[in-house]
């Protein structure tokens, strides 16, 4: 028989041909080749067929008959051969006789008699609905009565077919206006029909007029419903029907169970999908089919979840059954899904040791997995793979090379191959031009995306819907909402129903044009326009996924507020929160530190039955590394593992970045280790971490044993790594090793960023070595490098510290002639280079430079610049300067008061630095050691002894222990005024029990010079007590305490009650003439106060006489020892 014209065919048949006789695309192309070798055998060698017209199917010349005769006589009719080559044979008559007598008199009658039933029904099973018609018409004169019935039905079987429950309600009115009486098949394909077309609640209309007509409902009628609702994208309905049908005493066999799963699995929900195959494992009668695991195993690919598609591929083997080549494929698009294509070839490998033979599918698959990484040379070594494997790439095939070229943003590579597939004979479809159209939109160039659009179209191609979401994820990328706005509303004119990544592109677009308000006005617009359609259900285009992109964009943003705004709107909408919609919302808790609320939403989401992901637990470990609580953050992780996940990458990499953010090397390299026993390959970024933690731990070898390792593994370093192995180097003070890294860097053909050479530069500065830092920043600008502010600082600082002020000074300035502006870190290291180098005038000047750009100084700043006036003795400018911190809110600390004091010391102004200290009390800020020595040099500066002696008690009886630079300016003034060998003796024995020495005591120092060495040895053999670490229980040391002269400035303590007395002058008085003399205005002042202070240490001597005498306590070394015993110290 000679086939009809293909051109001169309607489009609608010719659609019906192909996709009732190529059946899903999988299948198509794995039967192809044998299709096409068996032709001349499956019909005979008396002659060929073809398709006669002057335009051929070029993909198949016998495949279309080949398939049509195996769909009839395998897959639809069932009926054995003979009856398989009658209705093939009636196929062909009939279309011939369709194609000649087209356009001409109707045919005669009597050339059918009702054998031509069987060409009706080839007919209704191709869905030709004219056809149909046509035969209809031929044959109804001559039809009896008993037979009327059937022929309509069949009739509206086309319609069935077809999709066109409009014709099939039509054909129905006929049959009733005939007179015949429908029946449940009659009914059943009207159900069909309008499931077809997507029309589900027409579908359960026809039911229920089933229903009213008292005929029974089987499970073929229901099945063809769940199937519907399952390929229409409505999961609930679909388990909806299969829960009434239990109501009817319908009994659901595997086929109802199958479509509920797979419904579930369309929509990318695994844990419903495994929920649904379990129910269906325990129902009795109900035998699992394998198609039911490869729809679980589906629902996780479409989520990236390939440890949990691993799980149900082990199932598939576990209960009985055998994994097949669609099984194997949908583990490895599962890998593609989460971007990781060296799993996918494991588990390609896995499938060929299994005996399975790969398709070009699973080729494909793989390829998608280098693809969706961008990696065109991976898709391409693939590529070859699959020509070695001598199968036949298809667009299939050179669509994932051209996908991995666009996800590249490589337009040229991306035509390259387009014109590749065009030059072996391929004709290019939608999706070959949708990558192109990307491929531009990637390269941000949205004129060539639309150039390329238009010539989709100029080849007579419809833009789907994928076409059209190309487009505006071009726009999208661009922020510009508007050229979105207008292909939405495009291919919504041109017939074209927008779908989830739709609403998603136009969401993203309003997003990346900071325009988020703007995004959910749009939303609620399109959600009102939906609500007044008068669906019963959520439309399948605009569903809570919309809602989670905006919630995402507002996370992004750090609007907490809009984010949870938007999740109140899914609950409003009559949409359920999913993983994601929670997901956000524990990611923006986690993004602002609040942890508490993170694990509240985590808790939420159980509460209502949503089982948490890895990535729940991750962002909660990211939180918890960034607030710097490693042991959190692993606690968390062991919770991920406790709830049967496996972890991936991800929360390796989460919890690795924990430790390094600590210095925690010991912790990250063990974590690596784990990472290798679970089978993973740590990739750069895992490397990288661990390497960064070895850094911060300043463990510089394990730092270059990682990086060794990672080269072994075939790992690439990058600029970061470098940079921690220079932050290494610098952590140990090793310039050389770290210059050695540098070049390195520069060897791999890497270009040094900011971050390492600010490493370089610190681990100079580290060394003191401003000089050889400023040299390498000046080497490095000629290179055009490009430095930022902390370059600058870090090489200010180095001058600072080395006491270069004047280098410090022009380096800042030279911030300014690279556009850069100097912070507040930058102004406090040149303030402290000016301080240090006693330039208080200069310091002075930069502060109130820093305050005119805007810049508020902290309280270092402004300390540093008043320990300048110290240094000088400007102790009025270094008060006025405090005075100045409290009007720009700035609160000083004891480093700011302990440099005033110490100003005021230097000024000899005891009065003054005792009422500074005071004032700092007040104001609830602890004096630590260096405020005591301070107001213990005002009183030495003034040769004040009595007064700097009660000072040191009131320092000792607080637990501070006085250092040797405390006692060092007491030590100076008896020195000076030549005091008695006793006196020095009692206070140099009173500092050596305290723990306190000059370093080193072998050298010649204060107490040396008046007590000389050999006698300061013998008494730091007798007297010194090493310092402990003190103990909250301890009681605090005491020194004796005489009787201070009345100061009007400030209260000084009452003398320490005699119990609590440690250290006591010598017995005898000293003579007035070695008393120190402070420096008072008047001989009469200077003679009363020195009567005074006389008469107070000889009052205090005669009570450690009578104490001496009472407790019976010698003053030889072993009776000190037991009076030190008795006070409890």
């Amino acid at each position: 028989p000679v086939l009809p014209v293909w051109g001169q065919l309607p489009p609608t048949t010719r659609a019906n041909y192909l996709q009732e006789l190529l059946g899903p695309t999988t299948t198509a192309t794995s039967t192809t080749a044998g299709a096409n070798n068996n032709n001349n055998n499956f019909w005979g060698q008396r002659r060929r067929v073809e398709l006669s017209s002057s335009e051929p199917l070029r993909p198949c010349g016998g495949r279309l008959v080949c398939l049509l005769t195996l769909a009839f006589a395998s897959r639809r009719l069932h009926a054995g051969r003979r009856r398989a080559v009658r209705r093939r044979r009636a196929l062909g008559e009939g279309v011939s006789r369709l194609a000649a007598t087209q356009g001409s008199a109707a045919v005669k009658e009597e050339d059918f008699d009702i054998h031509n039933l069987d060409e009706l029904n080839a007919f209704a099973e191709l869905g030709d609905v004219e056809g149909a018609e046509r035969c209809f018409d031929m044959v109804r004169g001559r039809t009896p009565q008993k037979l009327l019935r059937m022929l309509y039905n069949t009739v509206i079987k086309a319609c069935a077919n077809a999709a066109q429950p409009q014709k099939a309600e039509l054909w129905y009115n006929q049959l009733l206006s005939a007179g015949v009486e429908p029946n449940k098949q009659t009914y059943g394909k009207l159900m069909e029909s309008a499931a077809k077309a997507g029309m589900l609640d027409r579908a359960k209309e026809w039911l229920a007029e089933c229903q009213a007509r008292q005929l029974d409902v089987d499970e073929i009628s229901m099945n063809i419903l769940v199937d519907a609702a399952s390929k229409s994208g409505w999961p609930q309905e679909a388990a909806s029907l299969l829960r009434s049908m239990e109501g009817q005493k319908l009994v659901p066999n595997e086929t109802t169970y199958t479509a509920v799963i797979d419904a579930f699995a369309r929509r990318g929900d695994p844990d419903s999908s495994e929920a649904w195959l379990e129910e269906m494992t325990q129902r009795p009668g109900v035998q699992p089919n394998r198609r039911g695991y490869n729809a679980v195993i589906n629902a996780c690919a479409k989520t990236g979840d390939v440890a949990r598609a691993q799980k149900w591929l082990a199932r598939i083997e576990a209960d009985g059954l055998t994994p097949d080549d669609s099984s194997y494929t949908a583990v490895i698009n599962a890998c593609a899904k989460a971007g990781n294509p060296s799993e996918a070839e494991r588990v390609f490998e896995s499938m060929v040791s299994s005996g399975l033979t790969p398709t070009l599918v699973t080729y494909s698959a793989v390829m998608d997995a280098f693809a969706k990484q961008g990696d065109p040379a991976g898709a391409e070594m693939w590529f070859q793979r699959l020509l070695d494997g001598g199968l036949k790439p298809g667009l299939i095939s050179y669509g994932a090379v051209t996908d991995a070229y666009a996800k590249k943003g490589d337009h040229v590579g991306a035509e390259k191959w387009f014109e590749r597939a065009v030059a072996e004979g391929l004709t290019p479809d939608a999706v070959l031009y949708n990558a192109l159209i990307e491929a531009c939109g990637r390269a941000a160039d949205a004129a060539r995306a639309e150039g390329w659009f238009q010539k989709l179209v100029a080849q007579g191609l419809t833009p789907e819907v994928d076409s059209y979401n190309a487009m505006i994820d071009v726009c999208s990328r661009e922020g510009n909402p508007s050229d979105a706005l207008r292909w939405f509303q495009k291919m919504q004119s041109q017939g074209v129903a927008p779908d989830q990544i739709s609403h998603l592109g136009v969401i993203s677009a309003f997003g990346n044009g900071a325009d988020l308000a703007g995004a959910e006005s749009w939303l609620d617009q399109q959600h009102q326009q939906q609500d007044l359609g008068g669906s019963s259900r959520p439309a399948k285009t605009l569903d809570v996924s919309s809602y989670n992109a905006l919630m995402d964009g507002y996370v992004k943003q750090g609007d907490e507020s809009g984010a949870r705004r938007v999740f109140d709107m899914i609950g409003q909408h009559g949409l359920r929160p999913t993983l994601m919609s929670f997901g956000a919302m524990i990611n923006s808790s986690a993004q602002r530190g609040q942890i508490a609320e993170a694990e509240a939403w985590l808790d939420e989401m159980s509460k209502q039955g949503i089982q948490p992901d890895e990535m729940s637990y991750s962002s909660i470990i990211v939180a918890f590394a960034n607030a710097g609580q490693p042991k959190e953050a692993k606690l968390y992780f062991e919770k991920l593992v406790a709830r049967g996940m496996r972890p991936s990458l991800i929360s390796y990499n989460s919890l690795i970045n924990a430790f390094a953010m600590k210095g925690m090397a010991a912790e990250a390299l063990e974590c690596l280790e784990q990472v290798e026993a679970d089978g993973l390959r740590p990739s750069v970024f895992e490397y990288g971490a661990v390497i960064a933690a070895c850094a911060r731990g300043g463990k510089l070898s394990e730092a270059e044993g990682v990086f060794e390792k990672m080269l072994q593994q075939g790992g690439r370093p990058n600029q970061i790594i470098f940079g921690s192995l220079i932050a290494a180097c610098a952590k140990q003070g090793n310039p050389g090793r770290a210059e050695k890294w540098f070049q390195e860097l520069q060897d791999y053909g890497l270009t040094p960023d900011v971050v390492s050479v600010g490493a370089l530069l610190d681990a100079h500065a580290k060394k003191g070595d401003s000089g050889k830092a400023e040299k390498l920043l000046n080497s490095m600008l000629k290179q055009s490098f490009k430095p930022n502010a902390v370059i600058y600082n870090t090489v200010i600082s180095a001058c600072a510290k080395a006491g270069r002020p004047d280098a410090a000074d022009r380096l800042l300035q030279n911030m300014g002639s690279a556009n850069l502006v100097p912070d507040e870190f930058s102004y406090s290291a040149l303030i402290d280079s000016f301080a240090k180098s006693r330039k208080a005038k200069e310091a002075n000047m930069v502060l109130t430079h820093m305050e005119d750009q805007g810049l508020t100084p902290n309280v270092f700043t402004y300390s540093a610049v008043i320990n300048a006036c110290a240094q000088v003795a400007d102790a009025h400018g270094a008060r006025r300067l405090l005075e100045r911190m409290t009007e720009r809110q700035v609160t000083p600390n004891v480093v700011s008061y302990s440099s005033v004091i110490n100003a005021f010391a230097k000024s000899r102004d005891p009065a003054l630095a005792e009422q500074t200290f005071s004032e700092m009390v007040q104001q609830g800020i602890a004096p630590n050691v260096f405020s005591y020595s301070a107001v213990v040099l005002a009183h030495t500066n003034t040769q004040n002894i009595p007064s700097a002696w009660a000072w040191l008690q009131r320092m000792v009886a607080k637990g501070i222990t006085p250092t040797f630079s405390t006692f060092k300016p007491l030590l100076i003034v008896l020195r000076q005024t030549k005091a008695d060998t006793a006196l020095v003796e009692h206070v140099c024995t009173s500092m050596l029990q305290l723990g306190v020495a000059p370093e080193p005591v072998t050298t010649d120092n204060e107490v040396t010079a008046i007590l000389g060495m050999d006698r300061f040895s013998q008494l730091y053999a007798q007297h010194y007590t090493k310092p402990k670490t003190a103990r909250r229980s301890s009681p605090k040391p005491k020194l004796a305490q005489p009787t201070p002269q009345a100061n009007p400035h400030h209260q000084l303590p009452q003398p320490t009650p005699q119990a609590n007395l440690q250290h006591q002058f010598p017995k005898t008085t000293p003579p007035a003439s070695q008393l120190p003399k402070p420096t008072i205005t008047t001989a009469a002042a200077t003679a009363a106060e020195t009567a005074a202070t006389t008469a107070t240490w000889a009052h205090e001597l005669q009570r450690e006489d009578q104490t001496r005498e009472d407790q019976k306590i010698s003053w030889t070394r072993v009776g000190w020892r037991r009076r030190v015993r008795m006070s409890g110290l």
